[in-house]
């Protein structure tokens, strides 16, 4: 029997089963993708305030100080400047370098994020802070995870760190920027090198 010879009763019954079957499975298999969704880790950003707990001592390698000596930690207040809204005028921007989200994209850590995402803590004025190379800190900065982690015993992308490189870099660093300056990976990273010092070998006895 053709479609064309069928009744519309037998149609009817052929619809009716196709909307029960994807209703008797479709629905656990819906549920189970909106498990593996919530399951999802939801890392949150929580300002460098929050790093200089742990990473300003000189055992730890004075990560905090370094930073705080460097361009990343006033890229906010640059955008300040006569200079910073002249270009951002050459630009054809309508507002201020400080308002324009095509210069705080760059010059903000996590700009353009949820609010959920980016924390309470998190502010402009810390420019391109630690979570801006090294990703949202809200599971790493536990001690708990960073023992883990020295010890090998958990991937960094499990706890939301993010170990930096040349692409990371360059997702900023690139002919876009107005004020685009050739940028050599190796170079510019020596200059914001904030390395952990190496653990001391225990002493043998």
């Amino acid at each position: 029997m053709s479609w064309k010879t069928r009744t519309p009763a037998a149609v009817l019954g052929v619809g009716f089963l196709a909307i029960f079957l994807l209703l008797f499975f479709g629905q656990p298999m819906a549920e189970e993708g909106a498990k593996e969704e919530k399951a999802a880790p939801q890392f949150t950003y929580l300002g460098a305030a929050k790093c200089k707990m742990c990473h300003s001592t000189e055992k730890s390698g004075a990560q905090y100080k370094i930073w705080e000596s460097k361009r990343h930690s006033k890229a906010f207040e640059t955008l300040k400047t006569a200079e910073a809204d002249s270009i951002a005028k050459a630009q054809g921007l309508k507002v201020c370098a400080a308002e324009a989200p095509e210069c705080l994209s760059c010059h903000v850590t996590a700009y353009g994020q949820p609010a959920e995402v980016r924390g309470e803590k998190l502010a402009f004025d810390e420019g391109v802070g630690c979570e801006a190379c090294h990703g949202p800190g809200s599971d790493y900065y536990k001690m708990t995870a960073m023992k883990k982690l020295f010890a090998g015993e958990i991937e960094p992308a499990s706890v939301g760190l993010v170990v930096p490189d040349e692409k990371l870099c360059k997702t900023c660093h690139n002919e876009k920027s107005p004020t685009y300056q050739p940028f050599d990976y190796k170079t510019f990273a020596a200059k914001i090198a904030h390395p952990v010092p190496p653990r001391e070998e225990a002493k043998e006895e």
